[in-house]
């Protein structure tokens, strides 16, 4: 993710992401909550990594993604991927570009890693073979749907 994004999307949410308001304990910022939040989804990682990963309880990264989904989902519900007039052919063939782009990408990914194996989770490490799966997938479709949400 880029930093301008990680920016924007801290912006957003800053007005509904609190800190711990019981004052029972350290509170976790607004940037470490949006953090944690991104990379639970990004890399599949257990409450326990991402714990030990961001020097908080797993607890604490359980509760700080429950805050970071509910305040997605309160402040862009209202947003949605939109697409332009059929007569704007400049913006379908940018779309279309996006597309060749990412399916580019994930035959890249093909080349470098194999196939992932059948029922195999993306971003997990096979058991077997010890070989870890880099979550392409997520990010790649992210960058397509990012370029067309529209407000309304």
């Amino acid at each position: 993710m880029l930093l301008a994004d990680f920016y924007w999307l801290l912006d957003k949410l800053r007005g509904e992401l609190r800190q711990d308001l019981q004052g029972r304990g350290e509170p976790l910022s607004v940037e470490a909550q949006v953090a944690v939040g991104l990379y639970r989804p990004g890399h599949g990682a257990s409450y326990v990594k991402i714990g030990q990963l961001f020097n908080v309880a797993k607890e604490t990264a359980n509760k700080a993604l429950d805050l970071f989904v509910n305040a997605v989902l309160k402040v862009l519900r209202k947003q949605a991927v939109g697409y332009p007039p059929i007569d704007r052919t400049d913006e379908w063939d940018e779309i279309k570009a996006s597309f060749e782009r990412y399916w580019d990408e994930q035959t890249h990914h093909k080349q470098l890693y194999g196939e992932v194996p059948q029922g195999h989770e993306n971003g997990k490490k096979d058991q077997q073979t010890n070989v870890e799966y880099p979550q392409v997938y997520m990010w790649t479709r992210r960058d397509i749907i990012r370029d067309y949400l529209y407000t309304p």
